[in-house]
């Protein structure tokens, strides 16, 4: 009984260490933020970022607590551009030469770069020429 009590005890200390990570995410209809955007006073602090990404990248540990693992990573961000002036653009952003086109994406945001909302998100599959 002591035995199977100490074999628990010693499986629980073996468990990886959980964490929790909890946001709070504001939506804002896109009617609403061309209101907001269309005052000058707003449109001054706005700034377009604009980042390609690509999902199940992957790393084998060779050292430290993860020896031995592979860890898969999704959303890595791979270019990163910006900020930019609101406006009308258009731009390319070259995917890495083994990327695959279904496992990448763009992702564009407006943040106000004076208090650090963002005003707008989306994301968009990666297209092929």
């Amino acid at each position: 009984r002591e035995k199977l009590a100490l074999e628990g005890q010693a499986q629980i200390t073996e468990l990886e260490q959980t964490r929790t990570e909890s946001f709070q995410m504001n939506y804002q209809k896109a009617i609403d933020v061309q209101k907001l955007l269309s005052d000058p006073a707003q449109r001054t602090d706005a700034a377009l970022y604009i980042a390609a990404y690509e999902n199940r990248l992957e790393s084998r540990v060779s050292a430290g607590e993860n020896r031995g693992r592979l860890l898969t990573h999704d959303h890595v961000a791979l270019e990163w551009r910006g900020p930019y002036a609101l406006g009308e653009r258009q731009m390319k952003l070259a995917l890495l030469p083994k990327a695959k086109t279904g496992d990448s994406g763009v992702v564009a945001f407006v943040q106000n770069r004076r208090t650090a909302e963002v005003l707008q998100a989306l994301t968009l599959a990666a297209c092929s020429p």
